[in-house]
């Protein structure tokens, strides 16, 4: 009777496998992540700066009409 060698790991040879897929996975999920916190940040950047210059041209045409109303108290 011959005996079956037994794998001493306990996945009984799956191990490669299942290390393979943790792998991908792995980095599958670090590079999902990494890509959703950079657009995160560029979407932040991108909405700041759009705030940002709103904000400016209002306060720019803010000034422009102030000023237009002093022009017409001067004249």
């Amino acid at each position: 009777m011959v005996k079956q060698q037994e794998n001493s790991s306990g996945f009984g040879g799956y191990l490669p496998a299942v290390s393979i897929i943790f792998l991908f996975s792995f980095w599958g999920f670090f590079f999902l992540f990494s890509l959703l916190f950079l657009s995160k940040i560029s979407l932040c950047f991108f909405f700041r700066s759009a705030l940002a210059g709103l904000h400016s041209y209002r306060h720019n045409d803010g000034l422009y009409l102030e000023r237009k109303l002093t022009e017409l108290d001067f004249k």
